[in-house]
């Protein structure tokens, strides 16, 4: 799928959103310009089939939201609280706040939602959340991990190099399994105050 035809689904999307959905979204902690300025947030009918979902007038609807990068092999750049917002559109993924942990992706193209700093010269911890929700609700800071490839989620947590800050202890439990190679890994913690008090 090109990203002309995802940018004309997201559009729609966020042409769709009503100001219902919208009041929504702010009452559980989406900040409004991310929906109403950046288009972040829209909402369409769609199907899931497996790990993708499709558009279908018939069905259920569902939050979209965009996901853009800076680079497609590196969730890295000089300005991470940039490019998620306004960087190159790879793939779209749909998401429902009741069920915050389940999402659906277009493509099957996107890994991760979000983008960090350079990982050099000691770099801060990476927060690491469970859903596109909490992600929001970080003002898109962090990481979320879309794919449900073990080799792929590895790849991505063990570049987090300063550390990674998990939601709580069962997801640091979560967290840590995908890490628990013979491989050097990033420490990883329950709370922002045990990273600062690591360092």
């Amino acid at each position: 799928m090109k990203t002309a035809a995802l940018a004309a689904e997201m559009r729609q999307a966020c042409a769709a959103i009503g100001r219902d959905e919208l009041d929504e979204l702010v009452q559980l902690g989406v900040p409004r310009i991310l929906v109403d300025h950046f288009q972040m947030v829209g909402i369409a009918r769609i199907r899931v089939e497996g790990p993708l979902y499709v558009p279908d007038p018939d069905s259920s609807p569902a939050l979209i939201t965009p996901v853009c990068m800076h680079y497609q092999d590196t969730p890295e750049t000089p300005m991470p609280d940039v490019y998620p917002l306004v960087g190159n559109l790879v793939d779209l993924v749909a998401w429902d706040p009741r069920v915050p942990e389940g999402w659906a992706l277009r493509t099957g193209a996107a890994i991760w939602l979000g983008a960090i700093s350079p990982q050099l010269c000691d770099p801060e911890p990476v927060p690491v959340w469970r859903s596109p929700l909490n992600w929001f609700r970080a003002a898109c800071s962090g990481l979320v991990i879309l794919s449900s490839d073990r080799a792929e989620q590895y790849r991505l947590l063990a570049g987090c190099r300063g550390g990674i800050i998990a939601e709580n202890e069962a997801h640091a439990v979560k967290l840590r399994a995908i890490l628990d190679r013979p491989f050097p890994a990033a420490p990883i913690y329950a709370h922002a105050r045990e990273a600062r008090h690591a360092a």
